[in-house]
This record gives structure tokens, C-alpha cells and sequence, in this order.
């Protein structure tokens, strides 16, 4: 006869939502298994590239040129080249004669064999002193004063080209303050601290503020526009890039919501004029456009089987699927949803048939943002 154990009600009840929560978690799993049986990510299906299993950021995104590694031929040559006119001659003279000793000092040169070597001279800073001058009229004998420029605000403070580095450093570069100030003291030998960075990049970012908002209006009025978003981490807290681009402009914010809002706020009157290439998620599919196109990956552009396919896929949506796994329901269900929003590309030229550039865009501002921090 088995003996019985005697545990405290207390616990008894954690071992009931333990043994629940397994089960759960053993259900995920089993679709998890499901999923990779049927082959299904981000090439097949809706499911976004970040959630794909097994996902490798290894793997590369571009397509084989089939062309040899190297230089291409007919492409241009760029090499180091001497120049005409030094900035600096030093002669190397033979002091004696290698054979016998003889001094070598008073004899000329026949001739001699050129080398040259390209360096950057040791900059150093440049201090500007700005002298605002006080004048006396000899006729009313007022006080007259010179004017500072407006951009100068404290007895001494940093130049605009010391800004300008800050900016690209930071933005191009991906450099984060505290190496950026470090490179300051190493080749120039100031000392910026990381707050005085900071406000160069925002002083950056206001003069830049007029392109970027010309930015967002011209691809508001653009033909194609297409949209991605994607998680990140802006001083320790969960945050959303945004990005809206065509083949020329990149339009990219950061805002604490991954939902509709952000667009409300950055293009209130949606994109009438657009259409409207992105992934399935609700508030891309809010968006007020001319049409919408779902990214569809890995397809092969048609010519006279447009009919066949949208034929084929009206039958693929008509199927039963009220016994489908819930994800699979709800998928279908969107798809029936907005079923025009599928193949737009095959009817408009200029209309791709997936966000692939979006993804890219902002993949590039991620990539940034974590080697920045």
C-alpha cells in the first residue's frame, strides 16, 4: 500500500498553477512544432521576420548577383597617386661612398628616384576671439554696442564644425558619447563632455528640422509609400521605430506606441494619394490610402495568369476553417478582410509586392542604434 504525503494547502496550490502553466507552455510548443513541420515563416505566411524559428541575423537578405568577387570589370580604379607639387620635400643623400669610404658631402646629385607618403598634419583647435566693441556718438554721445552673433550665447563655447563632427559621429558612424568625446581629447585635445554632445545633436537636429519635415510631406504625396515598424530601446524603455519610405526618401521616427496614434500625429490625412505597401498588422491596415498592398515575399511577377491566381486564391479563402488552430483563423479571416489590398501589385506596375524596403530601412537604423549604445 502506497503511502500517502501530507503537503500544506499553500503549496499544494502552487503545484496546481505550476503544473498549469507547463501545459500552456507545452501547447505553445506543440504549435511552435506544427509550424515548422508545415514550413511556414515570414516567406510564406504573415508571420514577421523577427518571430521567424530557427532566424539567423547571419544570413544575408540579398539576392546572388552571380558575379566573381572583387573588382567588376569596367569599374573605376581608384588608386593612390602622387601629385606634382609636395607640400614637402625631404632628400635622402648618400654620405660616402659604399665602395671606398670617400665623403660624398660636396658632390651633386646625378640624378634621383621619387617616393611619396600621404599624411594628415596634427590639428590642432583654432580659438576665435569675438570682440563686440562699445562707440561713443560725438553728437548725442550715446553708447553704441557691437552685436555677438546670435549663435554665440556664453563667454567661450564650441564652433559649429566641432557640432557638425559630433553629428556625424553619432548619426553615421554610430559612435555613442562616450567614445565620441574620447576622440575629441585623443586627436584634438579638447574635452566635450557627453552632455555638451548631446547638445550638439539637438541643436543638429533642430537646423534639420525643415528637411525633415519636407521629407514627410513629399512622401505623403508620393505614388508608392511603403511601412514597417519594428521594437527598440530608448533610454531603457520599450520604444517603436516607425519608418515610411519610397525608392528615393526614408522617413523614420521614434514613438512609445507601436499602434495607430503615431500615424494620426506624423500624416493626419493618411496617404490619398499613395498606395499603401505593408505588413498585416491593424493600423497599417487603418491607414486612408488610394490602395493597399500586403507584402507578399518570394513571388513570380505574372503576365497572363493574373486571373488564374486571383481565381486560385478565391478558393483558397473560401475553404472551412472554422476548425483551424486560432492564429490560422484569424489570418484568414484578414486575408478575406482585405482581399483587394493582396494583389494590387499585379495590377499597378509601379506598386512592389512586399515592404521589403521598409524592413530594410529601419533594419538599418536598428542595426545603428545598438552598435550606438
Amino acid at each position: 500500500m502506497e503511502e500517502m504525503v501530507t503537503i500544506p494547502r499553500l503549496e499544494y496550490e502552487g503545484l496546481q498553477n505550476k503544473v498549469a502553466e507547463l501545459q500552456s507552455k507545452i501547447q505553445e510548443l506543440e504549435h511552435t512544432i506544427s509550424l515548422m513541420k508545415g514550413g511556414r515563416d515570414s516567406r510564406t505566411s504573415s508571420i514577421s521576420p523577427s518571430q521567424d524559428i530557427g532566424r539567423s541575423n547571419r544570413i544575408s537578405l540579398r539576392k546572388p548577383s552571380g558575379k566573381k568577387p572583387g573588382g567588376q570589370i569596367g569599374h573605376t580604379v581608384h588608386t593612390l597617386k602622387m601629385v606634382d607639387t609636395p607640400d614637402k620635400i625631404l632628400d635622402h643623400l648618400p654620405a660616402v661612398c659604399q665602395c671606398c669610404g670617400e665623403s660624398l658631402q660636396d658632390v651633386e646629385s646625378v640624378t634621383f628616384i621619387r617616393r611619396q607618403e600621404v599624411d594628415i598634419p596634427p590639428v590642432k583647435p583654432v580659438y576665435i576671439e569675438h570682440r563686440a566693441h562699445l562707440k561713443v556718438c560725438p553728437l548725442c554721445h550715446s553708447q553704441n554696442k557691437g552685436l555677438f552673433p546670435d549663435n554665440l550665447q556664453a563667454p567661450v563655447q564650441y564652433g559649429a564644425n566641432i557640432e557638425a563632427m559630433s553629428g556625424y559621429m553619432s548619426v553615421y558612424q554610430s559612435l555613442p558619447y562616450q567614445r565620441i568625446s574620447g576622440m575629441f581629447k585623443a586627436f584634438f585635445g579638447l574635452r566635450p563632455s557627453e552632455g555638451s554632445v548631446d547638445t550638439f545633436l539637438d541643436n543638429l537636429a533642430q537646423k534639420a528640422q525643415p528637411v525633415y519635415e519636407s521629407i514627410r510631406e513629399r512622401i505623403q504625396q508620393s505614388e508608392v509609400v511603403g511601412s514597417d515598424e519594428t521594437g527598440c530601446r530608448v533610454n531603457g524603455k520599450k520604444h517603436w521605430f516607425h519608418v515610411w519610405q519610397t525608392h528615393l526618401l526614408t522617413f523614420i521616427v521614434s514613438f512609445v506606441s507601436r499602434g495607430y496614434k503615431v500615424i494620426e500625429e506624423y500624416f493626419p490625412g493618411g496617404f490619398i494619394h499613395s498606395f499603401y505597401v505593408s505588413d498585416c498588422w491593424s493600423s497599417q491596415l487603418k491607414v486612408v490610402a488610394r490602395a493597399h498592398q500586403l507584402c507578399i515575399s518570394d513571388y513570380l511577377h505574372p503576365t497572363l495568369e493574373v486571373t488564374a491566381l486571383n481565381e486560385k486564391l478565391n478558393q483558397l479563402l473560401a475553404v472551412d476553417f472554422t476548425k483551424f488552430h486560432s492564429k490560422e483563423r484569424a489570418f484568414i479571416k484578414r486575408l478575406n478582410k482585405h482581399r483587394q489590398s493582396i494583389f494590387a501589385f499585379l495590377i499597378y506596375q509601379n506598386v512592389p509586392p512586399d515592404n521589403n524596403a521598409s524592413e530594410r530601412a529601419i533594419r538599418n537604423v536598428k542595426v545603428k542604434t545598438f552598435f550606438a549604445n
